[in-house]
């Protein structure tokens, strides 16, 4: 089991119970546990006319390698969107995939 799974599992589990008036947000919450991350946000707006406003990126970086991920629509709610884990890259130095 990777960081990125843990923190998954944790952080849907926070978000469906916690109450709509919480101003803590997923990465205050593992700061608060102490989990060592990065913590990246973007906006991609060349995306499909279901998207107009575009779509943000939100990605936590773990020192083992894996990642957690969601994407929301822009300018909704991000405690609506669970998130997911992927685990570290598998290529091999000098080889590609």
């Amino acid at each position: 089991m990777h960081d990125a799974d843990i923190a998954v599992t944790l952080l849907n589990r926070w978000e469906g119970d916690k109450q709509l008036d919480d101003s803590m947000d997923a990465a205050e919450l593992l700061r608060e546990g102490g989990l060592a991350f990065g913590h990246y946000v973007g906006i991609c707006t060349d995306t499909s006319d279901e998207f107009v406003d575009g779509v943000e990126i939100e990605c936590l970086t773990f020192s083992d390698g894996s990642r957690a991920l969601r994407l929301n629509p822009r300018g909704s709610r991000r405690d609506l969107v669970c998130w997911a884990a992927i685990g570290p890259s598998r290529c091999i130095k000098g080889q590609s995939s």
